[in-house]
C-alpha cells in the first residue's frame, strides 16, 4: 500500500512524504528498492533524506556510501552520513520534520 501511495504522489506530481520510507526498510522487495532509488534521484530534499535513512534500513549501506559521495545538499548529505553510521530509526526519521 505505502509504494502504491508513493506512486500515486509522484502520478499527481506531488512529493511523496518522507515518513512513507519509514516502513519499508527490508520490506519493500525490489519494487520497494527502485523507488526508494527513484526518490533519490529526483525527490525534494526531505524525500531523499527520508529515501537515504530507508535505503540504510534495508541494509543497502555500500550503495547509500555511493551516493552520499553524490550528494550535493549538505543537509541530505549529513542523514546519509549518520544513517552510514546507523541512525536510520524512527528516531532519525521525526527529525526530518523539524528540518
Amino acid at each position: 500500500m505505502a509504494l502504491d501511495y508513493a506512486d500515486e504522489r509522484r502520478s499527481a506530481d506531488r512529493s511523496v512524504p518522507p515518513e512513507l520510507w519509514l516502513c519499508l526498510g527490508t520490506h519493500g522487495g525490489e519494487r520497494g528498492l527502485d523507488s526508494i532509488e527513484l526518490e533519490l534521484e529526483s525527490g525534494p530534499r526531505e524525500g531523499r533524506a527520508g529515501a537515504a535513512l530507508a535505503l540504510a534500513r534495508a541494509g543497502r549501506l555500500e550503495r547509500l556510501a555511493e551516493l552520499t559521495g553524490a550528494e550535493t545538499d549538505a543537509w541530505v548529505r549529513a542523514i546519509m552520513a549518520g544513517a552510514l553510521e546507523g541512525e536510520c530509526g524512527q528516531a532519525a526519521f521525526a527529525a526530518l520534520e523539524h528540518a
